[in-house]
């Protein structure tokens, strides 16, 4: 569940000069304009996320934007430069230029403002995690400013992950003449001693009977995860003339995996008795440049404004990965500890997987009064791929596909506007799971499109409500009966997705989200029968149809998020509920076992007062308040346990 506000308790002591408030006045769920998805600093809320839209991750498709400018992120952006990031979709698409399936996610970063500010965040996170946060801007004159940032986390074991993590960065504002700025970050952050989970299978592929300790490690102490991942770059604004933007953004990012271990709790008896495995990868190296020249010319005739627009977009991806290699630890219970001496791995060569993308737009963003709004766009898309795999032969892939995009909103009324949109995107497919026999193998770009119909209504009471049905398809990538992963039809989400949002009463915000989800497969081999399985899966996977319901999703998911300020929002004290459900997922490819629906609860406060004459802010919370225990789908027949209760507090001081 999601952790609602921080973490962290505290007792820091800073004290400097004045300050307005800054992250000491920070709420995710006061600032959240809708429930489709927000995150601010360490916080998220809403329906979707940076990894999960509509059932789909616009990660992976390729939409992630940072201060608005196309950006191919690896890894994370430390919190030492990032504020946060919004999900877009439906209606809050007309102003992006270019957008594709299933949305926008658009990071930004923390660019200095005009005052010189800062703020410091100390305190404990889950099972006494002890966290560190501190930010500075310092100016130089009118026009420089440069924010530090830096962070420092030492975690204790929550679901067997007790990992470190620190993270440092920097960003710049400069603005040389009138009508340019420059804004330049760097930032970067390391992980290490982290456990990303085991995954149990059992021999039936139901869940498994027994319960594993949330709280403990149940592999190799050498067999954690280690990650560095840089992010930088610069974005140029320049404004010649009052009618004429011209935007360039370049960035870098570099993301090294020092160590990467899955642990595998395979063929588990009704006893709770399986077949232990560690695959251990070599180094891991991915880097990327990537960026955006975008121009957009206006002009207004009338009640008529016209926005016409130019896009060269690009990226080049160079990675490494591959190698792998696995120890077998022999039968054991599902919820023993088993460490052993590392054994020497004889890891085999990586493989090189080059990307070269260039991609050309020409769009036009129109508004007739307030009467209605048009975004449309077409894009070519020289899309490259180069796959140079050890003992096969070399793989040049390509495709250049003409995409189209547009969007069109009318408002039927000051209160009511509808509006209908269609998308088309190229995304890449990712690598195979660790439970498939061509484990991190990679796979062509893939064609998705989105069609798209909604509304938004104001209502009574200060609330908005923004609802949609959409449906998106792309090509269906699933595990074969021989646990191979490739291309077996065409996956769909169709789906209608709602958010009400707003302030009915001073001091009081709600948010409620609702996602209600049609996903399906299509192809020749798709069925809803059984058959026996051949090669691997045989024993260990007694149905190997490919049914019409892909893993892992959710039918009914919802969202409510309630943040109450007494005395009108002017009490010092507030008070915050959030609640997220989510209905049984499919747990096995042939639809024959399904999971369990699960209900989270996350109850926090806030207490706001004065450390000399610098705001402070004093928040607690409790994530999942029930603490039930439920496994989830972890994947194709994989399971694993929810995240255990954790209570959270910090301190944080603006200086």
């Amino acid at each position: 569940m999601m952790p609602l506000a921080g973490r962290a308790l505290a007792a820091a002591l800073l004290v400097a000069s004045p300050a307005a408030a800054q992250r000491a006045g920070e709420n995710i769920l006061t600032s959240a304009a809708d429930a489709f998805g927000t995150s601010l600093g360490r916080d998220n809320f809403g329906l979707y996320t940076t990894t999960s839209v509509r059932g789909f991750s616009p990660t992976q498709a390729g939409n992630n934007r940072i201060l608005g400018l196309y950006f191919d992120q690896l890894g994370g952006v430390t919190r030492g430069i990032r504020q946060g990031a919004s999900v877009k979709v439906g209606l809050s698409t007309l102003a992006p230029p270019f957008p594709a399936p299933p949305g926008i996610v658009d990071t930004q970063v923390r660019v200095p403002g005009e005052l010189g500010l800062g703020s410091t965040t100390i305190g404990l996170q889950e099972n006494w995690k002890a966290n560190y946060e501190i930010e500075r801007e310092l100016r130089f004159g009118e026009r420089a400013a440069i924010t530090f940032g830096g962070l420092a986390e030492y975690r204790n074991i929550v679901n067997g992950d007790p990992g470190r993590l620190w993270g440092v960065g920097a960003t710049g504002r400069f603005r040389p003449v009138a009508g340019v700025e420059i804004i330049p970050f760097l930032g970067t952050f390391s992980r290490y001693k982290e456990f990303s989970g085991a995954r149990w299978f059992t021999r039936d592929r139901e869940q498994p009977r027994q319960q594993v300790d949330r709280n403990r490690i149940i592999g190799p102490t050498w067999a954690d995860d280690g990650e560095t991942s840089t992010n930088g770059g610069v974005v140029t604004r320049i404004r010649p003339t009052s009618d004429l933007d011209i935007d360039i953004g370049l960035f870098r990012a570099v993301q090294i995996r020092q160590s990467s271990n899955s642990t595998l709790v395979r063929d588990i008896d009704a006893e709770g008795f399986g077949q232990r495995i560690v695959i251990s990868d070599p180094r891991q190296l991915r880097t990327a440049w990537s960026g955006e020249l975008r121009l957009a010319r206006r002009c207004v005739t009338g009640n008529l404004a016209h926005t016409v627009l130019a896009s060269v977009r690009g990226r080049e991806v160079d990675a490494r990965i591959g190698g792998n290699a696995r120890v077998d630890l022999g039968r054991s219970f599902l919820n023993d500890r088993i460490d052993v001496p590392r054994p020497a791995f004889a890891f085999g060569p990586t493989t090189s997987d080059k990307v070269s993308q260039r991609i050309y737009g020409v769009g036009y963003q129109g508004k007739w009064g307030t009467i209605a709004e048009l975004a449309a766009g077409v894009q070519y898309n020289d899309y490259r791929k180069r796959i140079d795999a050890p003992g096969q032969p070399l793989v040049l892939l390509e495709d250049k596909p003409v995409q189209f995009n547009g969007i069109a909103a009318v408002n039927v009324s000051s209160k009511l506007a509808v509006y209908g949109a269609f998308t088309q995107g190229l995304e890449e497919t990712g690598a195979a799971p660790p439970e498939a026999v061509n484990r991190n193998d990679l796979l062509p770009a893939q064609r998705t499109q989105q069609v798209e119909a909604g509304l938004r209504l104001r209502l009574p009471a200060n609330l908005t409500l923004n609802t949609a049905v959409f449906k998106i398809e792309k090509p269906l990538i699933a595990l074969d009966d021989q646990l191979f992963f490739r291309p077996r039809g065409t996956l769909f989400h169709k789906g209608w997705e709602a958010s009400l949002a707003g302030n009915p009463m001073p001091g009081l915000t709600i948010l409620v989200g609702g996602l209600l989800l049609d996903a399906g497969n299509t192809g020749e081999e798709v069925n809803v029968g059984q058959f026996a399985c051949q090669g691997p899966s045989a024993g260990l996977v007694p149905g190997c149809g490919l049914g019409r319901r892909p893993v892992g999703r959710s039918p009914v998911s919802g969202r409510l998020a309630v943040n109450w300020r007494p005395d009108q929002g002017k009490s010092r004290w507030s008070f915050d509920l959030v609640v997220e459900g989510n209905s049984p997922q499919q747990a096995t490819r042939d639809n024959l076992v399904t999971s369990v629906a699960g209900v989270d609860i996350d109850l926090g406060m806030r207490y706001r007062f004065k450390v000399g004459e610098n705001a402070a802010v004093f928040r607690l919370a409790v994530n999942d308040l029930t603490n039930a225990y439920r496994w989830t789908v972890a994947g194709d027949g994989a399971w694993a346990p929810n995240t255990p209760r954790s209570v959270l507090a910090f301190v944080t001081v603006d200086i």
